[in-house]
């Protein structure tokens, strides 16, 4: 039998941020990105494992593995690496992220993206639940109908929902 008690309990664990410690943590997310400049596209499907090191309450490095499904017509599996750095705001849930991305791990050519997200995190007790917005704007070679190559810079906005331990 479910009491007030309890709910009161879980409302309030899922409305503070989660903790921020100094120390190890491991988060696991899925992503869509969307590609608005030049063109319009979904992107693939992405998940990420990430392992990170909270250095200060406001600051944590970041290192992510990104595996891109190959669910979009044209598209092939691949892999990024993802380096960030986070800032954050102590007893606040949200956070601002800095992002590079080395993609075309598995499926070349290699390619640059840079980036900046916001999020939001909520949860109690080591384990928390994010949400993330950011735009990773790409470079890559254009290639246009006598054959001559460009750099073009591809906008991409990117969701992710994710948890985190630790």
């Amino acid at each position: 039998m479910r009491t007030p008690a309890a709910a009161a309990a879980l409302a309030l664990a899922l409305s503070t941020p989660a903790d921020a410690r100094a120390g190890w943590f491991f988060e696991g997310s899925v992503g869509q990105g969307w590609e608005y400049k030049p063109g319009d596209a979904r992107q693939p499907t992405n998940l990420m494992a990430t392992v990170g090191l909270q250095l200060l309450d406001f600051l944590s490095l970041e290192a992510g593995g990104v595996a891109s499904l190959a669910n979009v017509e044209a598209s092939k599996f691949d892999v990024q690496l993802r380096p960030m750095v986070e800032l954050s705001i102590p007893a606040f849930p949200v956070y601002a992220k800095g992002i590079i991305g080395i993609t075309g791990l598995a499926n070349n050519p290699v390619k640059l993206q840079y980036g900046a997200g916001l999020g939001a995190r909520f949860g109690a007790g080591g384990l928390g639940i994010f949400f993330e917005a950011a735009v990773l704007p790409t470079n890559t070679e254009a290639v246009d109908a006598v054959g001559n190559k460009s750099n073009q810079l591809i906008w991409i906005a990117e969701g992710r929902i994710g948890l985190r331990f630790g």
